[in-house]
């Protein structure tokens, strides 16, 4: 709910989100900042995303500004991810079948069987 698009919420979840933003200042205090975000990322909008840094050190939120401070230390790469259209998602997804089959067969065989297994999967 906090991540989302507003207009995609249902009458429900928008009653929930407004009881939990009432009901706590820390997320009354970051629900601007996390919407901001996800439009940032949305819409690729990395000229945004220094004042956006800014505001969020300093929200009084342990916790966002922790997040915060995590972005700051990779900024480089965040406004990369935000402005530039390339992904290694394909990339991440073979590596992650990889080690999906391999904890599957943890134990039971050799890099052989693991080889075979994982062409097999790749071309079957």
């Amino acid at each position: 709910m906090m991540v989302g698009d507003p207009e995609d919420l249902s009458s429900d979840e928008r009653h929930a989100l407004q009881r939990a933003i009432e009901a706590s200042p820390n997320v009354a205090a970051i629900h601007q900042l996390v919407q901001r975000f996800a439009d940032m990322v949305r819409s690729r909008e990395a000229g945004e995303f220094e004042g956006w840094l800014e505001e969020s050190l300093s929200c009084g939120v342990k916790g966002f500004e922790t997040f915060a401070i995590g972005l700051r230390r990779e900024q480089p790469a965040v406004e990369a991810a935000l402005s530039v259209p390339y992904s290694n998602g394909q990339t991440e997804g073979q590596v992650n079948r990889l080690k999906t089959i391999k904890r599957q067969m943890y134990g039971r065989a050799n890099v052989g069987l693991l080889r075979r297994r994982f062409l097999g999967v790749a071309w079957g």
